[in-house]
């Protein structure tokens, strides 16, 4: 377990880190010290080219391009998207039709199946859409924007549960169930929606036709989550399992729910009055979960669905999701 405390065990482009780069490209815009978060994400982005990570369909491997196209809005210089744009340029033109169905086909230490070269596990919907929105709106290229919505859809299709408004994992949960009998929804994973839309939507043309979906899912997402907080704060590993099932809280989960719901009060899509009570009780929470060290622990490892935790667990995604849930709190209280 040792190696989920270590950082330098994941590559500077792998989607571990590349949270912790989302969340410190927005916390910088809040931070009296911006100019040192700046120079630090840029030196990274030079020191690797400004590329993507080494599988260009697979939405881990995009996820870093989110801070090298908010660099790009900075500074305008075309090094920091040029890599991107090629990539998703090339995806465009040859797009992968495979299944979004969990086929796992091993080979050696790997496995690679047509579900990881589109959007079949949830957690794509944090790592690749916002790509997609920024480069449209960049690029003026509607059919990226076009891309998004199709392959989006395609992911609510197969994983969005309409009497719970929540997400499943991948389409292995669904046939799974908790102990109590109800569906599987791991809270990382519908974390990992939320705080997507809210990365997303900011891009998406406000006359565009389809912008309402987006808001609607993440209102409806917002609703439900609402209403099965904790009592301690937090959000379960499994939302809707019962507590003696999950007797410990999940900081990295209810960090990506808090960024969420406090960007949809701060953006005017969520009740301030009903909701920033559940936010400020999830803050104070996550808070609790610093150690004295300033470690940010209660920290699922990397998974697919619920597991377990220690309390002096840490990773780097969860620090980006800390940082994006310490950003909108800010907003909200300041």
């Amino acid at each position: 377990t040792d190696r989920y405390r270590e950082p330098e065990n994941h590559h500077e482009l792998d989607w571990t880190n590349a949270v912790l780069y989302i969340g410190l490209d927005e916390f910088r815009e809040i931070a009296k010290n911006k100019r040192t978060y700046t120079d630090w994400l840029v030196d990274i982005g030079d020191r690797n080219g400004w590329r993507t990570w080494t599988r260009i369909y697979h939405a881990d491997d995009q996820a870093v391009a989110q801070v090298w196209l908010s660099l790009y809005e900075d500074f305008g210089d075309p090094a920091m998207e040029r890599e991107v744009y090629r990539n998703f340029n090339h995806i465009l033109r040859y797009p992968e039709t495979g299944s979004l169905e969990f086929d796992k086909r091993e080979r050696g230490y790997s496995f690679h199946s047509d579900f990881l070269d589109r959007w079949g596990w949830c957690d794509a919907l944090f790592m690749a859409p916002p790509i997609w929105a920024r480069l449209a709106e960049i690029r003026g290229r509607d059919r990226m924007l076009e891309f998004m919505d199709q392959e989006w859809q395609a992911t609510y299709d197969l994983l969005w549960v309409e009497e719970e408004n929540l997400f499943l994992r991948d389409s292995r949960f669904l046939t799974r169930s908790e102990k109590n009998g109800k569906p599987i929804f791991w809270s990382r994973g519908n974390g990992w929606v939320l705080s997507g839309l809210a990365l997303t939507i900011p891009h998406l043309p406000d006359d565009w036709e389809r912008r309402s979906f987006y808001t609607g899912v993440f209102q409806d997402m917002a609703g439900a989550l609402k209403g099965i907080q904790r009592e301690d704060g937090t959000w379960s590993m499994g939302l809707l399992g019962d507590l003696e099932a999950y007797p410990d809280k999940e900081s990295s989960g209810t960090a990506l729910i808090t960024h969420g719901l406090a960007w949809g009060i701060n953006n005017g899509l969520l009740d301030r009055e009903e909701y920033e009570p559940i936010v400020l009780k999830a803050w104070h929470a996550l808070a609790d979960c610093v150690t004295e060290e300033g470690i940010f622990g209660h920290v699922q490892p990397i998974g697919y669905a619920p597991g377990e935790i220690f309390a002096d667990k840490t990773e780097v995604y969860a620090v980006g999701a800390f940082l994006l849930a310490a950003t909108e709190v800010y907003k909200l209280v300041e």
